[in-house]
């Protein structure tokens, strides 16, 4: 608990160190989240069903896609699975 608490202290550290990038880094989610939004705006009907999952879709394939991507570079680079991720994302099999 208390190496949670002092990795968390750190990288809120390290956020405000670097606020400029991060703010570069929010505005590219943002912009991902739009263009996931608009591309599934166009698979789903426009009613309030379609609506309600092209929007549940966007919110939940964000944090999917951001968690893949350090894992794929885990394993690019170690060539073996990068267990943090696949406990995170239940991937372990």
């Amino acid at each position: 608990m208390l190496k949670q608490l002092i990795y968390l202290i750190l990288i809120s550290a390290i956020v405000v160190f670097f606020i400029a990038e991060y703010q570069i880094l929010l505005h590219h989610v943002a912009s991902l989240h739009s263009l996931l939004f608009k591309k599934l705006s166009l698979i789903f009907a426009g009613g309030k069903i379609g609506t309600l999952i092209h929007q549940t879709l966007a919110l939940f394939l964000i944090p999917v896609v951001l968690g893949f991507i350090p894992g794929i570079i885990y394993w690019l680079i170690k060539e073996s699975k990068c267990l943090t991720f696949s406990v995170l994302f239940g991937l372990c099999g």
